[in-house]
C-alpha cells in the first residue's frame, strides 16, 4: 500500500508539472506576463491546483504508512526519523495549501483584469513566497523519509565504540 501511494504521488507530481510548466512565467517575470499567462491558461492552472489538492493527502498517507512500516521493522531509530518526516510533511502540506489558495486568487483575478493591480501582484508575490517556504519543509520530509527507511542499516555509536 505504501509503495502504491508513493508511485501515485510521483505520477501526480509529474502530471502536474507537465501541465503547467509549458510556457509558465518565472516568479521573477514582469507582472504583465504573469497576468497574460494566467488569463490565457486558466484550465491548465486549475488542473495543477487540483493536483495539489490530491498530492497533499497522498503525501501524508505515504508518510503515515512509512511510519507504520518503520515502527514494525526499523525499530526506534526508524520510527523517530519517520516522525520527523511526518511533522515536516504536515508543515509542507500547510504551506502548499496556502500556496494553492493564493494561486487560485491569482487565476480568478486574472480572468477579470485587463491590467495588473497591486492586489494581483501581491497575491502572485505571496504565492511565490509560499512556494519558497515549502522547499525547506519538503527537503526535511525527504531527509526524514530516507533516514527512516535506512535506519536499521545505521550502526549505533555505542557499537562502533565498543565493537559489540
Amino acid at each position: 500500500m505504501v509503495g502504491a501511494t508513493a508511485i501515485t504521488l510521483a505520477a501526480s507530481l509529474v502530471i502536474e508539472n507537465l501541465v503547467v510548466l509549458a510556457g509558465a512565467p518565472a516568479y521573477s517575470a514582469p507582472i504583465k506576463e504573469v497576468l497574460a499567462f494566467h488569463a490565457g491558461h486558466p484550465v491548465a492552472v486549475a488542473i495543477a491546483v487540483g493536483m495539489e489538492a490530491l498530492n497533499v493527502p497522498l503525501l501524508l498517507g505515504f508518510l503515515a504508512g512509512l511510519h507504520g512500516l518503520t515502527g514494525r521493522r526499523g525499530g526506534h531509530a526508524g520510527a523517530d526519523w519517520s516522525r520527523l518526516a511526518i511533522a515536516a510533511g504536515a508543515c509542507y502540506s500547510a504551506v502548499v495549501m496556502t500556496y494553492a489558495v493564493l494561486w487560485d486568487g491569482v487565476v480568478l483575478a486574472a480572468g477579470k483584469l485587463t491590467e495588473p493591480t497591486p492586489a494581483f501582484e501581491l497575491a502572485w508575490r505571496m504565492h511565490a513566497a509560499a512556494f519558497a517556504l515549502s522547499l525547506p519543509a519538503l527537503s526535511t520530509t525527504l531527509i526524514g523519509t530516507a533516514l527512516a527507511t535506512h535506519a536499521k542499516r545505521l550502526t549505533p555509536r555505542w557499537q562502533l565504540l565498543f565493537g559489540q
